[in-house]
């Protein structure tokens, strides 16, 4: 590489610093949200350095009170330097005040480190692939400053997606270098790196066979020995990761049910949400993190069709003509694409913060396309308007982008803020109405915030029981927790009436499973509204019923 190149990359690398550092300096005074609790203020493991090896042991929520299968024990580990970076009182352990003093400006600093990085590897692989300088520059920065990245940088538990794609891009740039063995031991550690960052790294090796074949293709060589071992040994490493996490001792189980809908319904979503990432891709505007199909129409469909088929038809023109980076960025975001598109059955039907990889792919193919062969096919003149052109509109883009992220960063700032806003895209998310009203009521001291809440939450429940009769007496956590909560605010109100009406709800269920300890807490506490309304005797009867039920309210001796 020449003097000159050096001094290129150098500049390169620097613009994309600052234009990280503009876009989310706005983030460093923002809270802790949403899975930050469990990731890091209630995380006892994350809090004990001498713990560490017990991270790549447990589930990254191991303190969430559930059941999660999310294993990113390189992720944890960034969590316990930053803490303990950060603290200079006591762990959970020992106060529950950690949950109010420790400081989160470091982790955000940490979070935007890592995006950066993920940024400069990127560009150092557009470099090794012989990009245009243009090309080098302007993707990059697209990149680093796109708001669908907000997700992932602004929100501290969303930094994942950046390690990730760090690692891989990381991965990716030794690859292809000159083929020293070393090389060849830091892809593969990379890829190890990236499977413990986040389990969406296990597409690498498909990402390594097509960008080693653009490689190639463009140095007008052979494979060589050297590249097949690293993809052999990339194999083997998803085998063996897969075994672990699939039926070995890594994996977690779930509480979570992935949609049961058709394949033939899961088609039709997969189409509408392609035509969703498209429309956020070029223009993101309106995010939120509780995206759902219910506002698609056939019209949706449609759009999903012709934006499915012109990306295919760019990768079919690019293989014609011999682009391949072309054909690599196409290629590299239809691969990483598909994991996340809803064929298979997933959790959600999208989300903002998976494009994270995928865009890369996506802006790198269209920028060359537009930027280089298009004005190609005009004269020399035509041909440098034509591309003047493209680069201002470019540029216009790269403004638009930036100035919406910093706008989408205050969304994230606090518990209230990104709730409310989601809210405002989604108001028939339950999960949402619920963690604001536990927001107001834990934290800020609101119960009529809270009340509102979980009022709501009951009639979106009552509204899907009508719709599905045989639904009537099915009650999900949610709609049971805000029944519970809602009687707790009415008893320290002191209006029994409703408060028991909350209880008596719960009480008349089921008491087997998980429903045990909220029934018989149910009955003690309809027995406490009853005692304090001066009927004694029905109260004790309740109160022994749910001593039955739940001996660990019973009084002890």
């Amino acid at each position: 590489m020449s003097e000159q190149e050096s001094s290129y990359t150098r500049c390169i690398a620097l613009v994309l610093i600052a234009l990280g550092i503009f876009v989310y300096a706005n983030t460093f005074k923002s809270d802790f949200i949403w899975d930050d609790a469990s990731s890091v203020l209630l995380h006892q493991t994350v809090q004990d350095p001498s713990s560490v090896l017990t991270l790549f042991t447990e589930d990254q929520h191991a303190y969430a009170g559930g059941q999660g299968n999310f294993y990113r024990p390189l992720l944890a580990v960034t969590f316990m330097i930053d803490f303990w970076l950060s603290n200079n009182g006591p762990t959970i352990h020992e106060s529950t005040e950690v949950v109010n003093t420790l400081s989160p400006l470091l982790f955000h600093i940490d979070s935007l480190i890592w995006h950066c990085m993920a940024a400069l590897f990127f560009m150092l692989l557009l470099r090794n692939l012989k990009a245009p300088i243009l090309i080098q520059a302007l993707v990059p920065m697209l990149y680093i400053v796109h708001p669908l990245h907000t997700e992932a940088v602004s929100y501290i538990s969303g930094r994942a997606d950046s390690m990730s794609a760090t690692f891989i891009f990381a991965g990716l740039f030794f690859a292809t270098r000159s083929k020293l063995w070393l090389n060849i031991v830091l892809v593969v550690l990379c890829y190890i790196a990236g499977l413990l960052s986040k389990e969406s790294s296990l597409i690498f090796p498909g990402l390594l066979v097509l960008t080693l074949y653009a490689h190639n293709k463009i140095e007008s060589q052979q494979w060589d020995k050297k590249q097949l071992v690293a993809i052999v040994a990339s194999a083997a490493t998803f085998a063996t990761y897969g075994v672990l996490r699939s039926v070995g001792p890594l994996n977690f189980g779930s509480d979570s049910q992935a949609p049961t809908n058709s394949f033939g319904d899961r088609i039709a979503e997969t189409l509408q949400s392609f035509a969703y990432y498209m429309e956020l891709l070029f223009s993101p505007s309106n995010l939120h993190m509780e995206r759902t199909l219910v506002q698609a129409t056939s019209t949706t469909t449609i759009l999903g069709v012709l934006s499915l088929v012109a990306v295919l038809g760019i990768t079919l023109f690019a293989f014609k003509k011999k682009e391949h980076r072309i054909l690599l960025g196409s290629l590299w975001f239809l691969l990483t694409w598909l994991p996340i598109s809803g064929i298979f059955p997933l959790n959600a039907p999208m989300a903002e913060h998976w494009m994270y990889v995928p865009m890369a792919g996506f802006l790198w193919a269209l920028l060359e396309l537009c930027l280089c062969v298009i004005p190609n096919t005009a004269g020399d003149a035509p041909k440098l308007k034509l591309r003047n052109a493209f680069v201002g509109l470019s540029i216009i883009w790269l403004i638009f982008l930036s100035l919406n992220s910093v706008e989408r960063n205050v969304a994230w700032s606090s518990n209230t803020h990104i709730y409310s806003a989601t809210l405002s895209e989604n108001p028939k998310s339950t999960r949402v109405h619920y963690n604001l009203a536990v927001t107001y009521q834990d934290l800020e001291n609101n119960p009529v915030g809270a009340k509102r809440h979980y009022t709501q939450i009951l009639g979106v429940y009552a509204q899907k029981k009508a719709q599905n009769p045989s639904q009537k007496d099915t009650f999900w956590d949610e709609e049971i927790q805000s029944h519970y909560s809602l009687a707790q605010i009415y008893f320290t109100e002191q209006n029994y009436a409703e408060a028991s009406k909350h209880f008596n709800t719960l009480a008349k269920l089921n008491p087997s499973g998980n429903n045990r300890s909220i029934v018989g807490r149910s009955m003690y506490g309809l027995g406490q509204c009853l005692l304090k309304t001066g009927r004694q005797q029905q109260a004790q009867t309740l109160f022994e019923q749910a001593f039955k039920i739940a001996p660990e309210l019973a009084p002890k001796g």
